[in-house]
């Protein structure tokens, strides 16, 4: 009966070990390194370009799951200038994130009174935005240009009233923040005030490019 027991929690200590390794999480420190621990992790595939590299350091913290793979994998793809991008239900496309204007992302459609349910990641996306006050939309545009991610956009449709953001998921989250409190009924003073701006920058838009285009007919003269 002794036997029995201690054959009996000894299996059950065995278990309880085993049962800790499988779910202990692992690490990485190469990015390339990382892509196949997300793949192995998730059953994901990716395609990426050859002879990829990068090191990098976390602290011995950090650690890799099923549970936050999604989320650390954008991350470090993010610190080497990458984005993925989902072509099918497993299949990614690693690209350069200049060249995120390009693909196509997963698009969120809300008003500036909704909740924001976009998950606030380093991959990217896309949000339209519909505004209560349709004529603000411009001087929104303009303001949060400087404040969006390196390679985001965000453009405005005066027609429709509303704003398109494309940029990571953490700072989509933050320009909606800004665009919820901007979102307000302009006074005629302040309108006034922006159109003739908006004018203003774009009759020196147009002078610029008239005096690149009158730079360029001269080298072409000289040649």
């Amino acid at each position: 009966m002794k036997k029995n027991l201690l054959l009996l929690l000894g299996l059950l200590a065995a278990t309880a070990t085993f049962s800790h390794e499988a779910d202990a999480g692992e690490s990485c420190k190469d990015v390339k390194e990382c892509i196949e621990l997300a793949s192995k992790l998730t059953n994901k595939k990716y395609i990426f370009q050859k002879n990829l590299q990068g090191g990098f350091e976390s602290t011995e913290n950090v650690e890799w799951n099923k549970d936050n793979v999604d989320t650390l994998l954008p991350i470090v793809l993010n610190q080497f200038n990458m984005a993925r991008v989902q072509v099918s239900e497993d299949q990614y496309l690693l690209i350069n994130d200049r060249d995120v204007r390009y693909h196509s992302f997963p698009i969120y459609k809300v008003k500036t009174n909704d909740v924001l349910d976009l998950p606030k990641t380093f991959d990217y996306y896309t949000l339209v935005v519909s505004l209560k006050n349709p004529e603000v939309a411009p001087s929104i545009s303009r303001s949060l240009r400087p404040f969006m991610w390196r390679y985001g956009r965000i453009i405005e449709n005066t027609l429709s009233g509303e704003l398109v953001l494309m940029s990571t998921g953490a700072n989509i989250n933050n320009m909606f923040e800004y665009i919820k409190k901007f979102d307000q009924k302009p006074s005629k003073e302040a309108l006034k005030k922006f159109e003739r701006n908006l004018k203003n920058d774009q009759t020196n838009q147009h002078k610029n490019k008239e005096k690149t285009h009158d730079h360029k007919n001269t080298h072409k003269k000289g040649d």
